[in-house]
């Protein structure tokens, strides 16, 4: 459905036409609040509360991708009761914990005995779902560092936002499992590379310490490793992975920044910041 939305949108557009509603009536057995909690359950149910249940996961992480990107483009409609409609869903799905739940499963994958998708499937719905939030922060007048959603934690209730989401990321063996999905960047679509690196570069600034945990010589010696590519040095096929160059190149030079001030991150970079699996 979302794929013959965007053919008739484009269609309107080169007509000149205006931009058509997305029929979200459409898909009202696959997009209502029931199914969305059917979804969300299963998504607890085969991540956290059975440890990774990676093929089951798996599945039900492209199902929630094909939720959210509905509720996404239900956000960016200019009518305003399908926008109504996305701004209900996305905040049940805040409700029900989906992005603690990523959090996680990015914590807790491990690249040796997990399927790779549940990784990068989680960071495709942790890249939209922070979107809604901040479509929603913007229809409301309010920055999506100052907004607080309601979230059900377990048998009581907090809150959230989205720098308190990104912050949860912050964490050394989340960082490890997203920079080895960055290692395989030749298998990934430039979508995903682009979701993949605006998510780190968000995880670094939210906190302007978080830096240091790229501070180890495992990274640098993988980042030296993924400059040698002829493919990144390549001037026409290399434009795809220039947004992940850029960041490579951002660690790099706040590294030497730190190290003008401070001599003693040279001797940081033997130490590991994550323990071994």
């Amino acid at each position: 459905q979302r794929h013959l939305y965007a053919a008739n949108v484009a269609k309107a557009k080169n007509a000149q036409e205006p931009t058509p509603v997305f029929p979200i009536a459409n898909l009202q057995g696959g997009m209502d609040l029931d199914m969305l909690h059917f979804t969300t359950a299963r998504f607890r149910q085969y991540g956290k509360e059975s440890g990774i249940h990676a093929s089951h996961l798996v599945i039900v992480l492209r199902a929630l991708l094909q939720q959210v990107k509905v509720v996404d483009l239900l956000m960016d409609s200019k009518d305003a009761d399908t926008k109504d409609c996305g701004e209900i869903l996305t905040q049940n799905l805040i409700k029900e914990d989906v992005l603690g739940h990523l959090t996680w499963i990015m914590n807790h994958f491990r690249s040796s005995g997990h399927d790779p998708r549940v990784m990068s499937y989680s960071v495709e719905v942790f890249h939209f779902m922070l979107r809604c939030m901040k479509r929603l922060a913007a229809k409301m007048g309010q920055t999506p560092e100052t907004l607080e959603f309601q979230v059900e934690k377990g048998r009581g209730r907090s809150t959230t936002s989205v720098d308190k989401e990104i912050a949860s990321l912050a964490c050394a063996a989340t960082v490890e499992n997203l920079f080895h999905l960055l290692e395989k960047y030749k298998r990934h679509s430039p979508q995903l590379n682009s979701m993949l690196v605006k998510l780190l570069y968000q995880i670094i600034r939210v906190q302007p310490s978080n830096i240091v945990v790229f501070f180890e010589l495992s990274y640098f010696l993988r980042i030296n490793r993924m400059w040698a590519d002829p493919l990144l040095r390549d001037k026409h096929a290399g434009r795809r992975y220039q947004e992940m160059v850029q960041l490579l190149q951002y660690i790099l030079r706040q590294f030497f920044k730190c190290a003008e001030k401070n001599k003693m991150v040279f001797v940081e970079l033997l130490f590991r910041k994550v323990p071994e699996k």
